[in-house]
């Protein structure tokens, strides 16, 4: 039996999970907080600016376009905002990734403050998705928008004043009345705690003045509800800025702490950059690619430039190819090597330290080299991210055109701390949440040197680690808990299955999946992981036994009356009163303190061959000590199938003892282990 665990792409060194940088970052520089958004170029055979349909990985109108990730360490960054102009427009787009549940309280919050002149302050508060649980195909627009327009501020706090409210069927520029912002939806869904959701955005500057506007500064806050739990995570641009408490209608940060805007200037925009010229390979011309190459030549490098204030890690480039005329479609392929995205980049030294990014040699194989003979000229693009520290790119990606010439055991320290962070003023503690993210594959080998031909059941495993803050912010009615990001961490397990016998009908995948057994438990037994069932499997009125919800109570308003419809759209002086979803009017009990019920520690549930994994939990919770660290132990294993207690023939993987524990060839025992168990950080 052979099983390999190796580091998923774009780990987190040290886990990160007690990092003060990560949880707790105080305001970036202001000549950070840029966002600049340069001309619209696409890239040749699309150019021009973003189709706004809610399709935004695929859509090339972002290249080298303003780019903030809220990475936390995997290749699925909590959430993406990307800028960028064309004549007369700005073009925003917001993607979403991790999410437990689609939720109608999922929303996006756009501010803008112009500087001088009437309705200076502007801010749109955008709801994507229509119902609870279910996603949306491509190319819908939202649910709802609420826009506000504002000339008051005190103390840099911004009185919101009036809102216009509008609901989906309003939100069609094009149709006689409609709402002039054009925007799309479009969702993904990988499994439990493994949605996502996109927005594309066109905003006319004509109806947000950012023409006229005198040193514009903007604010961007992505809200991730999960009404399964009644938990939100909230992800902001600028980095440092306050999370929005009480209720999201009136609540933004300061205005100080907005970012600027740029449109097109490059004097005020820092951070993370390339173009073209920094896109090179290893060959006697930097625009050369060898035909077929030989080892060592067509290395494809990215020179990564940091302009910001801050070092950046956790940089990687992602090199892509394309040429005229071989593919109708004329697509961007990923150049065909190992490690394409390249490794990530150690620390970019801040203030003009740069950062050389590369992958492996590409050498021709004989379909590539007959591809590639008489269609030599070719464009290399490059793409940007970063799983490390939270970066801003000035722009994310570049393009150079290029010629063809002639010629079972994986083991890491991660640690979950608390020093710094504020803790349960009674209990001193601080409770940290785990959500995992499964996947299953089975890669079919095909044999080398003569080896029989196998399979590989291959698990990716990641730990998207949050802290409940104690704090609440209200959206359309409920009251949410707020989370923090505290970054991710993960594996990806390969395990070689027994050889394909001929003519015996291999394993279904689905079986194989099935296998895989894991456990999640804290290495201090008076500090128990708790696991929660899979909330997204269980009866509503099970999950408010969990996570009790305070209903709304009526009363008299004087003219405002709760109600479950509002026709026309309500339209005129707010309060600090919460709205339901259809934008009436409602009161509720005050927001009561509510902490996380007490569960019971259960063990993770062994399944048998043949049962579906709904049982297995998907979320996680610890209560650490203020000060203090926690070991935290993972375990998984693939028991091979057994014949009579008896290993299959050619199974590879007989049950043996090891020394002092009960384990057994092939167990995969992962162990997180802090330096000094129960050790205060300060010590």
């Amino acid at each position: 039996m052979n099983t390999r665990w190796s580091a998923v792409p774009r780990w987190l060194p040290a886990l990160a999970l007690g990092s003060a940088a990560l949880l707790a970052s105080p305001a970036a520089r202001a000549d950070d907080n840029a966002m600049c958004m340069r001309d619209a170029g696409g890239v040749p055979f699309s150019p021009g600016p973003p189709t706004v349909d809610g399709l935004i990985p695929s859509d090339k109108g972002w290249t080298g376009a303003f780019r903030y990730e809220a990475s936390n360490g995997t290749d699925k960054p909590h959430a993406v905002i990307q800028a960028v102009r064309s004549t007369g427009n700005a073009f925003l787009s917001v993607e979403v990734n991790n999410d437990p549940h689609f939720d109608a309280e999922d929303a996006i919050v756009l501010a803008f403050d112009l500087g001088a002149g009437p309705k200076r302050y502007r801010r749109l508060i955008i709801y994507p998705l229509v119902e609870d649980g279910n996603g949306v195909e491509a190319n819908q627009r939202p649910a709802q928008l609420d826009y506000f327009e504002s000339d008051t501020a005190t103390g840099g706090v911004v009185d919101w004043g009036t809102v216009m409210h509008k609901v989906n069927a309003e939100l069609d520029p094009n149709a006689p009345g409609g709402f002039w912002l054009d925007a799309k939806v479009s969702t993904a869904s990988a499994g439990a705690n493994d949605n996502s959701w996109f927005v594309e955005m066109r905003l006319p500057s004509a109806n947000l003045n950012l023409a006229g506007a005198t040193n514009p500064r903007v604010y961007v806050n992505v809200m991730r509800v999960n009404n399964l739990d009644a938990s939100v995570l909230s992800e902001r641009w600028p980095t440092g800025t306050p999370p929005p408490l009480g209720f999201l209608d009136t609540s933004t940060p300061d205005t100080s702490t907005w970012g600027a805007l740029s449109m097109g200037g490059g004097g005020t925009c820092t951070g993370l950059s390339i173009k073209a010229s920094d896109i090179r390979t290893n060959n006697s011309s930097p625009t050369l690619i060898m035909n077929p190459g030989v080892a060592g030549q067509n290395v494809f490098q990215a020179v990564v430039t940091n302009s910001g204030s801050t070092d950046a890690s956790g940089v990687r480039a992602t090199f892509r190819i394309a040429n005229f005329g071989l593919q109708t479609d004329q697509s961007w392929k990923a150049v065909p090597v190992a490690n394409n995205p390249s490794p990530p980049s150690g620390v970019i030294a801040k203030n003009g330290g740069t950062q050389t990014l590369q992958i492996p040699s590409w050498i021709l194989n004989a379909q590539e080299q007959t591809d590639y003979t008489g269609h030599a000229h070719q464009c290399i693009l490059v793409d940007l991210t970063s799983g490390g520290t939270p970066v801003t790119f000035i722009n994310s990606s570049a393009y150079r055109n290029m010629d063809f010439g002639t010629a079972s055991v994986f083991e890491r320290t991660a640690q979950l701390a608390t020093r710094g962070l504020p803790t349960d003023p009674v209990k001193k503690v601080t409770r940290l949440r785990l959500d995992t993210v499964k996947g299953m594959k089975v890669l079919n080998t095909d044999g080398q040197k003569g080896d029989t031909p196998k399979r590989v059941a291959r698990m990716t495993w990641l730990f998207h680690g949050y802290r409940e803050t104690g704090q609440t912010v209200t959206i359309r009615g409920t009251p949410y808990r707020l989370l923090d990001s505290m970054g991710s961490f993960g594996y990806v397990v390969d395990h070689t299955t027994p050889p394909i016998i001929p003519g015996k009908p291999p394993e279904e995948e689905a079986v194989l999946n099935r296998r895989w057994q894991l456990q999640v438990k804290s290495a201090r037994p008076e500090l128990p992981v708790r696991a929660l069932p899979r909330l997204d499997l269980m009866s509503v009125p099970d999950r408010l036994v969990l996570f009790p919800r305070r209903p709304p109570i009526e009363k008299d308003l004087g003219t405002v009356r709760p109600q479950l419809a509002v026709t026309p759209p309500v339209q005129g002086p707010i309060s600090t009163l919460p709205r339901d979803r259809a934008g009436s009017i409602l009161t509720r009990a005050p927001i009561p303190t509510r902490p996380l019920p007490d569960l019971p520690t259960r063990p993770v549930p062994t399944l048998p061959t043949g049962v579906e994994d709904k049982d297995t939990p998907a979320t996680y919770y610890i209560d650490v000590p203020e000060g203090e660290s926690v070991d935290l132990v993972t375990h998984a294993e693939f028991p091979e199938a057994q014949d009579g207690g008896k290993p299959v023939p050619d199974c590879g993987c007989r049950r043996t003892p090891t020394t002092g524990a009960s384990g057994v060839t092939g167990l995969l025992f992962l162990a997180f282990v802090a330096r000094r168990r129960g050790r205060r950080d300060d010590a």
